[in-house]
């Protein structure tokens, strides 16, 4: 199911919020209220639950997996496909080394540029080491099962 914005943001408030969402029709609360629309929405999809309170909504499984499955697609988004070739060498544990040029060569082949590798940097998915090459960071490890083998 593909989230809205107001349905991220439910799904991330009970998840914070130690799975449950606390609303009545006027909130005195200092987080912000949500729709009882988008709230309904949650519930038919099966992502909330509502208790027979009705001021209570709990966070399913289903809507756990949900946000962290959200979650994660919104990172993939952001990588190119250069990006993509590079951190499945990465996260396999190979290092990256400057080459002539703006050139990146690992395993002594030519993978990608400098902008490729600075923007992976800065996105926290590599970090440079005393030699002037990159290796993955954690983050960058994380991306092995989802990468594949391509």
């Amino acid at each position: 199911m593909k989230l809205s914005e107001k349905q991220r943001q439910v799904l991330r408030d009970a998840k914070t919020g130690g799975g449950k969402i606390f609303q009545t029709a006027v909130s005195t609360a200092r987080v912000e209220k949500h729709s009882l629309t988008t709230l309904a929405s949650l519930v038919r999809h099966g992502l909330l639950e509502r208790t027979p309170v009705g001021v209570v909504w709990i966070l399913t499984d289903a809507g756990r997996a949900a946000i962290d499955e959200d979650a994660m697609d919104a990172i993939s988004p952001k990588l190119t496909v250069a990006q993509i070739r590079v951190m499945r060498w990465m996260s396999q544990g190979w290092a990256a080394e400057p080459g002539a040029g703006s050139a990146v060569l690992i395993n002594g082949s030519r993978i990608c540029n400098v902008d490729t590798m600075q923007a992976l940097y800065r996105a926290g998915f590599v970090t440079r080491d005393s030699h002037g090459g990159w290796r993955a960071t954690g983050a960058g490890q994380a991306l092995k099962d989802r990468l594949g083998k391509g």
